[in-house]
């Protein structure tokens, strides 16, 4: 009996750690990689590049957002089970999960977004 054919070809290598770089816009030496606190000053070592902790304010703005990426997620698991095995329950799930991921981004765009000038605030 013959050894199936991966789907998409060829398993690809993984890449050796020491073949990994930091971003294009992070100013980072390879000797500066792994360090959390970038150089201070535009243009310096580690400018452009994100430090280790994130502030108080970007962890607020995730925790406000985190209905709509559960929302987009289940969206996924949904499209995936639909191209499984499609059926008309799959594809319910799936318009289920896109009327949800909608819901979310209306209630995140109504307590995240500033009133607009003319608007009662």
């Amino acid at each position: 009996m013959s050894r199936p054919v991966p789907l998409f070809g060829r398993r690809p290598e993984p890449t050796p750690l020491h073949a990994l770089r930091p971003a294009p816009w992070c100013s980072l030496s390879p000797t500066a990689v792994g360090t959390t606190t970038p150089a201070p000053g535009p243009g310096g070592p580690g400018a452009g590049c994100p430090t280790a902790e994130p502030s108080k304010a970007e962890l607020q703005a995730i925790e406000a957002e985190w209905p709509l990426i559960a929302a987009e997620v289940a969206l996924v698991d949904a499209e995936c089970a639909y191209l499984i095995r499609p059926s008309a329950a799959t594809r319910a799930a799936v318009r289920a999960a896109e009327a949800a991921v909608i819901r979310a981004y209306l209630a995140h765009t109504r307590t995240t977004t500033p009133p607009t000038q003319g608007e009662a605030a």
